[in-house]
């Protein structure tokens, strides 16, 4: 994953939760949450190592689902 992935990945979270009617208190917490789950499908699911893995990603790709499909 790189660096330009992940700014794309947090600015598309931060629109994606705006617009989400159950939208978090805390935007800025919720994107650093979930912007590793943007990324993901960004990618399609391929990284090449350039950032630490995210261990809980199934939970967070489930409640990042949940917060925008609401």
């Amino acid at each position: 994953m790189t660096k330009n992935t992940e700014s794309r990945a947090r600015a598309q979270c931060a629109v994606d939760l705006r617009a989400s009617q159950r939208r978090p208190a805390d935007l800025m917490a919720a994107i650093e949450r979930y912007w590793p789950v943007v990324a993901r499908e960004i990618e399609a699911g391929i990284a090449d190592g350039d950032l630490p893995p995210v261990e809980d990603m199934e939970r967070r790709a489930e409640e990042y689902g949940r917060l925008i499909r609401s």
